[in-house]
């Protein structure tokens, strides 16, 4: 789980990175395109509270990985007409490097 946590919270880093740098937003801009993410956050921890009361922890938390593997497999964010979301792998978010695809790559 300490896996889990360090890559999630590194990918606000490196996604405030790509909204930055490459998208060209800017500071503000980057805050509110997480709102949405911290909003459900809020949602899901309350549902998963009254989850884990009835079901208990292993089997929600079994539920929520799959849950987030599920999403981030099928999840896509058009960056330059391709999808951000790269990897066969159900879980490894990779994100798109700001060269890859780009006119300037060789």
């Amino acid at each position: 789980m300490a896996i889990v946590g360090s890559v999630a919270f590194s990918e606000f880093f490196l996604l405030t990175l790509y909204l930055q740098d490459v998208l060209h937003y800017s500071a503000v801009q980057s805050g509110a395109a997480f709102a949405a993410f911290a909003l459900t956050v809020v949602a899901a921890s309350n549902v998963a509270q009254a989850i884990v009361g009835r079901v208990g922890v292993r089997p929600t938390l079994t539920a929520g990985l799959l849950v987030s593997a599920a999403v981030s497999r099928v999840a896509h964010a058009p960056a330059g007409g391709r999808p951000l979301l790269l990897g066969s792998v159900p879980g490894v978010r990779a994100r798109a490097a700001p060269a890859w695809g780009s006119r300037s790559s060789p």
